[in-house]
């Protein structure tokens, strides 16, 4: 029982995590996009 919960917290946690992460590139793209473009010539595809 208590291994099973160990592993449902970390993966909650894992999973917050890349949601975070995933909103915080998002906004970073939004905001960015045309400086990223003319600096790396748009290699990033989404």
């Amino acid at each position: 029982m208590r291994s099973i919960r160990k592993r449902w917290t970390i993966c909650t946690i894992s999973l917050l995590l890349i949601f975070y992460k995933t909103k915080e590139i998002a906004r970073t793209e939004e905001h960015q996009e045309t400086q990223l473009i003319g600096a790396s010539g748009g290699g990033v595809d989404s």
